[in-house]
């Protein structure tokens, strides 16, 4: 698992570099931070089914996004280690690298899809 991790991280963090990003870091934490949020979103919708009197505040809601980026950012983010990555995976073949690329965008999108599923499944039991 947490190869994995690192190697979505790389895969990020490299894509911006060949872009010549201005701030590659901070892209790759803004993306993660929605991903991750997005995920929790999820586990709320379902909270919000299983239990309705579960309810966060617009200032709580907000806060918890800001509180989440600042952490991920405090945790997660080592330039010395992120460049590690780079490093770790630089031999990939061109086969690696594709499947690589299918992973980290199903990683990504596939989370946004998922919410937006779930979102839908809900209402659809709601009714």
């Amino acid at each position: 698992m947490k190869r994995s991790y690192e190697y979505v991280i790389y895969r990020l963090y490299s894509w911006r570099l060949e872009k010549n990003n201005d701030t590659p870091e901070a892209t790759v934490i803004f993306t993660l931070s929605f991903v991750h949020l997005i995920q929790i979103g999820i586990i709320f919708l379902i909270a919000i089914k299983i239990m309705p009197t579960f309810q966060l505040t617009n200032f709580k809601k907000f806060a918890a996004v800001i509180g989440f980026a600042l952490l991920y950012y405090l945790f997660i983010y080592n330039k010395k280690r992120w460049l590690g990555y780079i490093e770790k995976f630089k031999d990939e073949t061109p086969e690696q690298r594709k499947k690589g690329t299918f992973f980290v965008r199903l990683f990504t999108l596939g989370s946004v899809i998922l919410f937006f599923v779930t979102a839908v499944v809900i209402l659809f039991i709601s009714r």
